[in-house]
């Protein structure tokens, strides 16, 4: 296949994962997605995996210091007191190649998911 338009293929552990990485349109490594198709040999099914860095951008809409401050003190405080911190991150796909690229991926990712699981089912039956 020829997957080329914002996605790479990282790496393949043959009979167990590949890997994929996706890049968002805006162009930053720190919007880029992971895609990591995994073949379960225990339930015999495929598991697909996202992973994707989120951070907390303070410098949106706060071009001032003490601005910016407050707000680092209040979600840290937030935090302490919850134990919990509500991030949420964008991915930009842009463009029928990029697309085009992320499903062949998807393909090429479920067709070696499919052909393990079929060697995986050979070995057990033998």
């Amino acid at each position: 296949m020829n997957i080329s338009k914002g996605v790479m293929k990282v790496d393949e552990w043959k009979g167990k994962s590949v890997l994929y990485k996706i890049a968002c349109a805006c162009m930053s490594d720190d919007c880029d997605c992971s895609v990591d198709f995994n073949f379960d040999n225990d339930f015999g099914d495929i598991e697909v995996d996202f992973y994707q860095n989120i951070n907390w951008a303070d410098y949106y809409n706060n071009n001032w210091f003490f601005t910016r401050w407050w707000a680092r003190v209040k979600a840290a405080l937030r935090v302490l007191w919850t134990g919990e911190m509500k991030l949420e991150g964008g991915f930009i796909i842009r463009g029928q190649g990029h697309i085009d690229s992320i499903i062949e991926a998807w393909q090429e990712g479920r067709d070696k998911m499919i052909s393990w699981r079929k060697e995986n089912d050979k070995m057990d039956i033998q």
